[in-house]
């Protein structure tokens, strides 16, 4: 469920794509998140916004 979270927070996968990643049919895996983390995989990816974006490079 660890590798879940990160996914729902650091990529664009879909909800069903993460939950098959982890090995949890799509229709479990709403239950499992809530469960594990008090939230559904969408709850979860809105707590951290994806940013599709790099971040700048540090400027000397």
């Amino acid at each position: 469920m660890e590798r879940a979270h990160h996914f729902l927070q650091a990529t664009a996968l879909s909800v069903p794509a993460v939950a098959a990643s982890v090995g949890i049919p799509d229709q479990a895996f709403n239950k499992a998140c809530r469960r594990s983390f008090g939230a559904s995989p969408h709850g979860i990816r809105a707590t951290q916004p994806i940013s599709l974006h790099s971040p700048a490079p540090p400027q000397p």
